[in-house]
């Protein structure tokens, strides 16, 4: 008898992540005091939901509530990226929301958990060591904490914190390592295109062809009245850290962290206060008819009402209403203010309030603007991409269904209106913007039609996207195309759609440097293997497997023990069981039992890394991307095999040695097992199995020393079954 290994492929986030999510849940739960989490997740979507998810369920669960008042059990904080420290944020809150008294008793402190570190990276280097020095000095307050405390962070941080803030590295309570395969690269995040200087500037092209460089930064209307500053592309929501140093720059000055105003915001407000006199004249003939819209009542969110931008700003339009201004100068100084408050979010103040309060901002832009001016392009990727957002940011799938049909919606206006012309440089941001949604929207209704729509969008992406000329964008939105082909093959098609997402996996390789991009290149190998192998469940297994194994162990050169020990250890379990299939596919006696004997070899090194990620935490939970107990019985599989189907190569003590092993983390896995009342079968099963064939081959006197092997409470229950 054979039993197929527990495997831990194909990784679905679901299935990888629902323990690892479950022990957060408890951990945050139980609120103790001076408790530090790491969560890890570089899949910024799944990084919001599950933090959304905690949010909501630790209040929904666990909220004090005491004469019928309420006081949250958890509170989510988005880290400042003016003064990234976490204790001074929490103790603003505090300050406002402090723990209230009932019938003389204090309420509890809440947990706290800060996300928005992944922004960090955009900032100058200044800040981001501000950021480890505030890091350190949570261990040395570590006494004074009444509350628990997680930090959500990505790869690259999590890996720069040991070395880079050692002090905080070793207080730390436990960490906690999300992961899904295929994993869509951040740049899934919707991009927000810059608007195009040749409708505006006055850019010439020189005598010998080549295109001069734009003159000014300002955008123009066709009166030559300048605004507000171009938008930068939005090339991801955040980048790989690189080259952050370890200790404080002496050539660097700090000074500028303090300024809440850069001199040039200030510049910027009081640029815009200045255009009071644009003229009516700079209507266009085709500005919308009715000049009478009523002015949008406007509530600066907390913190930003006093900064010194908005508030000329504020001013600005309600002068300008006051005048009666055009509806095309109107229009532009709502876009300056909605500009600004988008400038905050990717600034990392992504609260559900700001989204909102751009969103409206935006929208009343568009409707001062006529239907065929070019600017309402540019707004309306904006306002895709702000209700996109919000989708994310609410708890309530209803809400956040309902933004995600908004901005999709929102697309595709803007690609309704597209000028040919531009068509190279605008169109294919907004299509792979488009697939992003959609991407998202499947997880709500529809998967099958939202997936093959999103699979369309990225295609239309990547008729104008280029390897010549934007090839790591290019490659970006190859591997979305990847995921998106992998998921729509869990609906229909299966075979078809895996080998598309291998297409594009694999194209999307040929423009990733490992040397420089070793994680992003890991990844993607990942996701090929873990293509592979769903393929080889239906045809060819023998050749896609060893596809599969090649893909894992070229993944497995950069994530290895010292970068990424949690995913190298979850690779080779998964390597292993790639192993083990090609081995039960084979006819060839010595090919079988060398791939069962690369099994052994591969689910070893998962385990040695667990034991090593657990020598060097001691006292923190071990959490790991898959389950060590299903690879303690992979691998009492794999000896059990090498021992009853290698009978005329093997001797009475290797076939001994063999089975001897197998009992040993079949044992391991029941024990682990408990509570878990199928997977517990399944490892008492194989113990059954073992011990008959222990006593096949090895006669009365080999039972009883696989049966001195096994826990005493245990024999009760297998004796009957021999």
């Amino acid at each position: 008898m054979v039993f197929c290994p527990v495997t831990n492929v194909p990784l679905s986030a679901i299935g990888l992540n629902q323990q690892i999510y479950q022990r957060l849940k408890l951990s945050l739960g139980l609120n103790l005091r001076r408790q530090i989490f790491i969560a890890v997740c570089d899949d910024l979507n799944l990084r919001d939901r599950l933090a959304a998810a905690l949010q909501a369920e630790i209040r929904q669960l666990e909220m004090n509530q005491f004469g019928g008042q309420s006081y949250p059990r958890l509170v989510s904080l988005q880290l400042s990226l003016d003064d990234p420290n976490p204790l001074m944020q929490i103790a603003q809150w505090l300050t406002q929301s402090p723990p209230p008294c009932i019938q003389g008793q204090q309420l509890p402190m809440p947990a706290f958990q800060i996300v928005g570190v992944e922004h960090l990276t955009r900032q100058p280097l200044a800040v981001q060591r501000l950021f480890f020095t505030h890091l350190q000095a949570i261990e040395r307050n570590l006494p004074l904490l009444d509350f628990s405390l997680l930090i959500w962070m990505t790869q690259p941080w999590f890996h720069a914190v040991s070395h880079s803030a050692p002090e905080f590295w070793r207080c730390r309570t436990g960490i906690f390592e999300f992961a899904g395969d295929p994993t869509p690269l951040t740049v899934t995040s919707p991009e927000r295109f810059e608007a195009q200087l040749s409708r505006f500037s006055t850019a010439t092209t020189p005598a010998n062809g080549t295109s001069a460089p734009p003159q000014d930064d300002r955008l123009q209307d066709e009166q030559g009245n300048p605004w507000m500053l171009l938008e930068d592309d939005l090339e991801q929501l955040y980048e790989p850290l690189e080259n952050l140093p370890t200790a404080p720059n002496p050539h660097l000055e700090e000074t500028q962290l303090d300024d809440p105003l850069p001199a040039q915001e200030e510049e910027l407000a009081q640029d815009l206060v200045s255009q009071d006199s644009v003229s009516q004249d700079s209507v266009r003939d085709d500005s919308p008819a009715d000049r009478s819209i009523a002015p949008l009542q406007i509530q600066l969110p907390s913190g930003l009402a006093e900064q010194p931008q908005f508030k000329l700003l504020l001013e600005q339009i309600e002068r300008l209403h006051q005048q009666q201004a055009s509806p095309l100068v109107l229009a532009e100084a709502y876009r300056t203010l909605g500009n600004a408050f988008r400038d905050r979010i990717e600034q990392g103040e992504a609260t559900p309030q700001n989204l909102v309060m751009a969103i409206q901002v935006y929208e009343q832009t568009l409707l001062l603007l006529s239907e065929t001016s070019p600017i309402c392009i540019d707004v309306l990727n904006d306002l895709g991409n702000l209700y996109w957002m919000l989708s994310r940011a609410l708890p309530s799938s209803a809400e956040a269904l309902s933004c995600l049909q908004q901005g999709i919606q929102s697309y595709q206006q803007a690609l309704q209106r597209i000028d040919p012309a531009h068509k190279a440089q605008t169109y294919p941001m907004v299509q792979n913007n488009l697939g992003a949604a959609y991407a998202d929207l499947a997880r709500h209704q529809e998967p099958v039609e939202n997936l093959e729509r999103s699979i369309q969008s990225y295609q239309q992406a990547l008729r104008y996207r280029k390897p010549d000329t934007d090839p790591l964008r290019y490659a970006s939105t190859q591997n979305n195309l990847g995921t998106t082909y992998w998921n729509l093959a869990q609906y229909k098609e299966p075979v078809a759609n895996l080998k598309q997402a291998i297409v594009s996996y694999s194209e999307a390789l040929r423009y990733y440097n490992p040397e420089q991009e070793p994680i992003n290149y890991a990844m993607i190998q990942n996701n090929l293997g873990t293509a592979y192998w769903n393929v080889a469940q239906h045809e060819r297994p023998q050749n896609w497997l060893k596809l599969a194994v090649a893909a894992y162990k070229s993944a497995l050169q950069y994530r290895t023990m010292d970068a990424a020990p949690s995913a190298y250890a979850a690779t080779q379990n998964n390597l292993g069981t790639a192993y083990w299939h090609i081995a039960n596919q084979t006819d060839d006696p010595a090919e079988k039992v060398d791939c069962l004997q690369q099994a052994i070899v591969a689910y070893e090194a998962a385990l040695q890394a667990a034991a090593d990620l657990q020598q060097r935490q001691p006292n923190v939970p071990l959490i790991l991307n898959f389950d060590r107990f299903a690879t303690h019985n992979n691998l009492g599989i794999a000896h059990y095999q090498i021992a009853t189907e290698s009978l005329n190569t093997l001797d009475a003590s290797a076939q001994s040695t063999h089975l001897q092993a197998a009992l040993n983390h079949h044992v391991q896995a029941e024990q682990g097992w408990q509570g878990r009342d199928n997977l517990r079968q399944t490892a008492l099963n194989c113990i059954i199995q073992t011990i008959r064939a222990t006593y096949s081959q090895l006669g009365v006197s080999g039972q009883n020393i696989a049966l001195s092997g096994v826990p005493g409470h245990l024999l009760p229950e297998i004796l009957p079954k021999l």
